[in-house]
């Protein structure tokens, strides 16, 4: 599946489960920063999003997953549809 096509299917799925988040890409966005970022249960969040988990990671994605990390928000790699799910689910609990 290409990136826009799980971007856009996450984007979807996060807005029926109430929960606010801003997809961040396209031409002449900042790059580096990961594709979803939003608030959930109080909590900054941001997904970066793979198309596949053999999908590289770039140095200021992972620079900025770092900084995301240190200041207290969270941060992950998403490669799929059900990870996200996945994802969703522990965080809520």
């Amino acid at each position: 599946m290409r990136e826009r096509i799980l971007t856009n299917k996450i984007l979807k799925y996060l807005k029926t489960k109430g929960i606010f988040f801003k997809y961040h890409g396209g031409f002449g966005g900042n790059a580096g920063i990961p594709d979803i970022i939003g608030v959930m249960n109080g909590r900054f969040i941001a997904f970066e999003i793979k198309a596949k988990q053999s999908s590289p990671v770039s140095k200021l994605q992972e620079y900025n997953i770092k900084k995301i990390r240190e200041n207290g928000g969270e941060a992950y790699i998403v490669w799929d549809f059900k990870m996200l799910k996945q994802l969703i689910k522990v965080l809520r609990s």
